[in-house]
């Protein structure tokens, strides 16, 4: 049997200052035994000099999209947690045939949605949203029975109304 394990080649869009790197998908990116980080891009240098400390990637980008074309990462991690960015982003990755990891929320609306989505599908690459909380149990029990407040009270949290 062969053990080696297939890595992944990988590079991280941060925004500092307009969503900055999502809720640390970048540092997930970094743990994950089948990522190597290639590059960053982030358009504001100090945000690109700490992503560089805390990351390590090989190059550092100011615009995503030079980064995209001169790398050709596999997978592409879109961080900013500001959804007014993604649609340029997540189309700019699938057009280099990058699948891609988005932070939520995925777009500002359900068209800008459905144009990811194609783009992806055209481009024959997968598209993941960071909706964590959809793989917890307790989160999947409550979809399945209709107990919409059931998480919220498992998780001790009084939850939205």
């Amino acid at each position: 049997m062969n053990s080696v394990a297939r890595r992944y080649r990988v590079a991280i869009i941060g925004r500092t200052g307009r969503g900055n790197y999502g809720h640390s998908l970048d540092l997930a990116a970094r743990t994950y035994p089948g990522f190597d980080i290639v590059a960053v891009a982030d358009e504001n240098p100090e945000g690109l000099r700490r992503a560089a400390e805390r990351l390590r990637p090989l190059r550092l980008y100011q615009d995503y999209r030079q980064m995209l074309h001169h790398e050709r990462p596999e997978i592409v991690v879109v961080g900013p947690r500001w959804a007014d960015c993604h649609l340029e982003m997540v189309l700019a990755a699938a057009e280099v045939g990058a699948s891609v990891l988005v932070d939520k929320p995925m777009a500002r609306t359900p068209a800008e949605c459905d144009r990811m989505i194609e783009a992806c599908d055209r481009a024959g690459v997968k598209l993941v949203v960071a909706y964590n909380t959809r793989i917890v149990p307790r989160s999947r029990f409550g979809r399945a029975t209709g107990a919409r407040r059931l998480h919220w009270r498992a998780a001790g949290t009084a939850g939205p109304r």
